[in-house]
């Protein structure tokens, strides 16, 4: 099952209504010409992002995991329809990747 089918079950289940995703800038300098192994370097970090959210889905309440799997889901759409530069898509799923961080280890910390 895909991560967003699932968020989407959990909201509809539990009436939660998820935060909007964030608007982006289309007007920035932006080259269609795509590198290649970039792209696959960010779908891996991606990837990352998503598996660690899984793991880490303990030292969530339910809203905040869905908050970050919402703004993971909105990184792959940007991604998939050319909003963002692919290294404004690493930039920000890099700081998902550090919150899923800071969760874990807060969550270890007694």
């Amino acid at each position: 099952m895909k991560f967003t089918v699932a968020l989407r079950g959990l909201e509809k289940a539990f009436g939660i209504i998820p935060p909007d995703a964030p608007e982006y800038d289309y007007e920035d300098d932006y080259s269609p010409t795509v590198n290649q192994e970039k792209l696959e370097d960010v779908q891996r970090l991606l990837q990352v992002c998503e598996n660690r959210l899984r793991e880490a889905k303990p030292s969530f309440d339910l809203v905040g995991f869905m908050t970050i799997g919402k703004l993971l889901d909105s990184l792959y759409n940007a991604l998939e329809h050319d909003m963002l530069t692919l290294e404004d898509i690493e930039k920000r799923a890099r700081l998902v990747l550090d919150k899923i961080g800071e969760k874990i280890r807060g969550a270890k910390t007694p």
